[in-house]
């Protein structure tokens, strides 16, 4: 999700979004090593905060300015959420001015979207063929939001064939009156327990 979509425009690849490394075994390939998913134990580092090396690329990415009550929204590098499976959006408020310094993973987050099962056996982010109807994550912060400098946080989940994460994050300037108290946080890494997730126990928590 390296692209963000924020007064109505899908930006520049990593204009906003804090860009991440190429997996090691993807060096040869720049674009599909950077959203290669990570898999099983890497829910336990800090690249599931943001991506494989985030806090690297920090200091050199642009902040949006957001207004809160209005759409805003995550895309995939080529507009396609290839793989089927649950997706959420969290916000991590910086616990100081300098949000280019701000890692993520000391920090508590709040969930604020989420795409879930339709039905029984059907994702949100799927349709009956296989391939999927959403091609970016679109969603609206909500207007009690507290102002602040936050890490837009997206993730999306998929089982093909094997437990897989797509992590990113975006560095936001939310503004609006606030007056809201975010409840219900996480942190990442240490929220997520990888067999709890295996089995299908955690989404009666997150």
């Amino acid at each position: 999700f390296s692209r963000l979509l924020v007064n109505g425009t899908m930006s520049a690849e990593f204009q906003y979004v804090r860009d991440v490394t190429v997996n090691e075994t993807h060096i040869d390939d720049d674009e599909f090593g950077k959203i290669y998913p990570l898999f099983g134990n890497e829910i336990y580092t800090t690249n599931f905060t943001c991506g494989r090396d985030a806090i690297k690329s920090a200091a050199k990415t642009e902040t949006a300015t957001v207004v809160a009550g209005e759409e805003v929204g995550n895309g995939r590098y080529n507009n396609t959420i290839f793989h089927d499976g649950p997706a959420q959006v969290f916000m991590s408020e910086a616990s100081s001015s300098d949000l280019e310094a701000y890692a993520g993973y000391q920090g508590d987050c709040f969930k604020i979207a989420e795409w879930l099962a339709k039905n029984a056996t059907k994702w949100i982010i799927d349709d009956d063929s296989g391939r999927q109807k959403i091609t970016d994550l679109n969603f609206t912060i909500p207007s009690s939001t507290p102002p602040g400098k936050y890490l837009l946080r997206v993730e999306q989940w998929s089982y093909s064939p094997y437990l897989q994460f797509y992590v990113n994050c975006a560095q936001i300037d939310l503004v609006g009156p606030g007056g809201g108290n975010p409840i219900g946080f996480a942190k990442f890494p240490g929220s997520y327990d990888y067999k709890a997730i295996d089995s299908g126990k955690l989404f009666a928590k997150f």
